[in-house]
């Protein structure tokens, strides 16, 4: 297996998964009927998020999302003086997969990132400090440091569009999807309607997300290590 991408590592086991009689169990709570649709913005919107180490704040991620797919961040966070630095561009089509990503900064160790994703006439190449390759289109490239607000997003959409309800990575495997839960969670005065998911096939155990009713990334709680949307950094307790 591929080592699984930066932003996968960090993000803990959520307690509905540790719960979780077997992996067998939630593959039967999925349908594409069961998924939030990732929505198209009519006028450019940008989402805030709080990266959050045991308790504090460490960090930041700002995702920017345009009218035609196309969608920039940039994050960074502090531990203990290691951290990653990271500015993405990425271009989605309309079946939630990326057709072009761009990524640069540094990572974790401060080594430098210069990673890149293409689909041209058929072919998808990617090239970064540690692999490159191409292949036919029809896969879904997850950056190795990439912003984790799009990327999942997307990777949850693009199970709702698929035919069997798996996902082809690139360079190699696939990933599933599994709904756990969903709830209402509310924050000075405010309610927001999540829900979580787990992706089996980007580690080797699951990685959960929660995400808004838009589709959009909401969290990846954890008592440790989390990303959670600016001015719901309450919601870390609860989820």
């Amino acid at each position: 297996m591929r080592q699984a991408p930066c932003h996968s590592r960090f993000m803990a086991e959520s307690p509905a998964m540790r719960t979780s009689c077997s992996l067998a169990c939630l593959f039967l709570l999925f349908s594409p009927s069961t998924l939030a649709v990732l929505t198209t913005p009519t006028s450019p919107e940008t989402l805030r998020y709080k990266i959050i180490s045991n308790g504090s704040v460490a960090g930041n991620e700002v995702d920017t999302y345009s009218t035609d797919g196309h969608v920039e961040s940039v994050f960074e966070f502090n531990d203990r003086g290691r951290g990653p630095k990271i500015r993405a561009a990425y271009v989605f089509g309309q079946d939630s997969v990326p057709t072009r990503a761009d990524v640069t900064g540094v990572d974790y160790f401060k080594a430098p990132v210069d990673e890149h994703f293409s689909v041209q006439v058929g072919m998808a190449r990617w090239t970064s400090s540690s692999e490159k390759g191409d292949k036919p289109a029809g896969a879904f490239y997850l950056i190795n440091n990439g912003a984790i607000g799009p990327e999942m997003a997307e990777l949850v959409a693009a199970f709702g569009k698929s035919k069997d309800g798996s996902i082809k990575l690139f360079p190699t495997g696939e990933a599933r999807l599994a709904r756990l839960a969903d709830t209402t969670v509310e924050s000075h005065g405010k309610k927001e309607h999540v829900t979580e998911f787990a992706i089996t096939g980007l580690d080797f155990t699951p990685t959960t997300v929660w995400l808004d009713d838009n589709g959009r990334f909401f969290a990846a709680p954890s008592k440790w290590f989390a990303w959670l949307r600016e001015g719901w950094e309450d919601a870390n307790q609860t989820l």
